[in-house]
């Protein structure tokens, strides 16, 4: 009988320890690509709670492939917003750049990057190109599909 009860016992914790973060309803509605300024991110004024940022620029070509394999395809089927930060489009991209640096200690290395924040928190980095499997951990591990 002990044997038994250990068995069931050992069998739940296995189970119930692999239990998918993806117990919530996803919203399988096409997400949207947006872009934000340097400004924007700085102050935190483009989301509120957890938002993915990804940060690029034009002459990149890891973040074109980046941006077409992975980013909009993914869109088409998740109710994600992807905020873009590229820093082509910056008045001064070398000062920008060097300030996202700065505010992310160091954890910034080059483009593309995909970012967690949370306000001025950041929660996540994640540098060069990320796998649609990765991505959808991303998304899923901050739930950025959740339906509403």
């Amino acid at each position: 009988m002990k044997k038994l009860i250990a068995i069931l016992t050992c069998t739940f914790l296995v189970l119930s320890g692999c239990s998918s973060s993806k117990d919530y309803e996803r919203d399988t509605s096409q997400g949207k690509l947006e872009e934000i300024t340097f400004e924007q991110f700085k102050n935190h004024s483009f989301a509120e709670g957890d938002a993915m940022v990804v940060l690029s620029q034009t002459t990149c070509s890891h973040c074109k492939i980046y941006k077409e394999d992975t980013i909009i395809p993914y869109l088409l089927e998740h109710n994600v917003t992807v905020y873009e930060l590229n820093f082509t489009n910056e008045e001064d991209p070398k000062g920008a750049w060097v300030e996202v640096q700065e505010m992310l200690d160091g954890k910034f290395t080059g483009t593309p990057a995909t970012l967690i924040v949370n306000g001025d928190e950041l929660k996540e980095t994640v540098t060069g190109e990320v796998t649609l499997d990765d991505f959808d951990d991303l998304v899923v591990e901050y739930q950025l599909d959740k339906k509403k």
